[in-house]
């Protein structure tokens, strides 16, 4: 597989001020890229005494094994401001008295081939509550056992939100006990 390419969007700085407004992670991949998770990593610093920071980092898995709808070469997919905030509010403790800044975010998308894809489409079939709870084996190598298949990766680094977006993060309805400056 060669590499993923072009994770152009969104811009930045990113605008979430809006809950309900939707913002578009997209990129472009080789047709042989057939699976893709994308996720994110939140960086902020944290401080108990006011002046001494310690650097945090989240990491939202925001969709897992997305597979590509078409064989377009353009591979996207959407999050709303409210589920970025709901995601901080759920996984930073706003119960202890603490300050925080928001230092930005990255994206990762890793991409996998064919054979990933159709492992994990196989293993999901048998999935739910109509299950014969019996695996699924697979394998794509002959002679052997397991999933031979090819990975890339693509790191866009230092995504900032807009001004207005940085206010909802320290005034918002989910985020605001979190302590953001």
């Amino acid at each position: 597989m060669t590499d993923l390419q072009s994770l152009d969007r969104p811009a930045s700085p990113v605008t979430m001020v809006d809950y309900a407004r939707t913002i578009t992670f997209a990129w472009n991949a080789p047709t042989t890229a057939r699976l893709f998770d994308l996720r994110l990593r939140i960086h902020y610093r944290e401080s108990t005494t006011g002046s001494n920071f310690d650097n945090k980092t989240l990491e939202w898995p925001v969709i897992k094994d997305l597979e590509r709808a078409d064989e377009d070469v353009r591979v996207a997919h959407t999050i709303t401001g409210e589920q970025f905030y709901r995601f901080l509010a759920a996984n930073i403790d706003g119960s202890v008295n603490r300050r925080r800044i928001f230092d930005g975010f990255d994206v990762l998308v890793t991409a996998g081939g064919k054979e990933m894809a159709d492992f994990v489409r196989i293993s999901r079939a048998n999935l739910g509550i109509t299950s014969s709870q019996v695996t699924t084996k697979y394998s794509n190598v002959t002679g052997g056992v397991g999933v031979f298949s090819s990975r890339a990766t693509l790191l866009r680094t230092g995504l900032q939100l807009s001004g207005p977006s940085g206010d909802s993060l320290r005034l918002g309805k989910f985020t605001k006990r979190l302590g953001f400056q």
